[in-house]
């Protein structure tokens, strides 16, 4: 298992959203009972979810180049309104669904 690296900048978007340093790996390692990440994993993990073979992921992004991607994704979001409980007038609606479906949808 790949651990983070240390020279990431400790400003940086990718230091706070990507897990703890190595040090801060042993220190949990040792309070949890386990000598490395691999026996940790080969502990909680079942083999049949694990993957044999590492992810093929992109490079990581800058915080300024992450948000303007999420910004250029929410720009697709289309606003739509709810018309859940509309015109159901003088019926019996079981308090269950009323509280926890139509109220919801309130706001």
């Amino acid at each position: 298992m790949q651990r983070r690296e240390k020279t990431i900048d400790p400003n940086s978007f990718a230091r706070r959203h990507i897990g703890p340093n190595e040090d801060e790996v042993r220190v949990m390692l040792r309070e949890v009972g386990f000598e490395d990440l691999d026996s940790l994993v080969e502990a909680a993990v079942p083999k049949n979810i694990r993957f044999d073979r590492q992810l093929n992921l992109p490079q990581p992004k800058s915080e300024t180049e992450a948000l303007a991607e999420l910004r250029g994704i929410s720009r697709k979001n289309k606003i739509a309104r709810s018309f859940v409980g509309c015109g159901y007038s003088d019926c019996v609606m079981p308090p269950v669904i009323q509280r926890n479906i139509l109220e919801t949808f309130k706001r």
